[in-house]
């Protein structure tokens, strides 16, 4: 009877080993949300990094690779003749003609010609307006002047249909700008 009440008064179970293992408590509901939030967390910053490295450093590197790459601007000025033996024969007012005019490279590096300016003619001596003789813009011609060379170009000009008598077989001398741009 000894035995059984010894039984009884010690509360240990006969498997020892289920006595040392600590209980694990009930899991928190929120400690699983902050774990999806540091996991969360870490995605995000990849993902912006990502983003930069894929969208963003491509453009700033483009942006960048211009600055730097040697190309020099230079404005020219050039005349524009306008004349009877230029045109094969009469001006006739209202018409377009096609005359050339020569770029000089004035650099000692190639060129190209990025564009030649508008024009507009100054009153002559024998009776023509200003402005009765107009040339267009020319954006972009084909064309590469070497180092200290002329190259020719086709600019388009014409009497304006109400210039009047005063305006036949004159000359006219249209002030442009010619900008160039190095080549290479």
């Amino acid at each position: 009877m000894a035995d059984k009440e010894l039984a009884e008064e010690d509360p240990t179970p006969a498997d020892e080993s289920a006595s040392t293992a600590e209980p694990t408590p009930p899991e928190d509901p929120r400690e699983e949300e902050e774990e999806e939030e540091r996991k969360l967390f870490g995605v995000i910053p990849l993902s912006i990094a990502a983003l930069v490295g894929v969208v963003v450093l491509p453009i700033l590197g483009y942006l960048f690779g211009m600055i730097g790459t040697g190309q020099e601007r230079t404005t020219v000025p050039v005349e524009l003749v306008v004349s009877p033996e230029r045109a094969g024969g009469a001006l006739e007012p209202g018409v377009t003609g096609q005359f050339a005019v020569l770029v000089e490279n004035p650099n000692d590096y190639g060129v190209q010609v990025s564009s030649i300016s508008a024009g507009a003619s100054k009153a002559t001596p024998g009776g023509c307006p200003a402005g009765a003789v107009t040339s267009e813009a020319v954006d972009g011609p084909p064309g590469y002047i070497g180092p200290t060379s002329v190259h020719s170009y086709q600019v388009n000009a014409k009497i304006a249909a109400e210039a009047g008598d005063g305006c036949e077989d004159e000359s006219f001398t249209l002030p442009l700008e010619a900008e160039l741009v190095s080549a290479g």
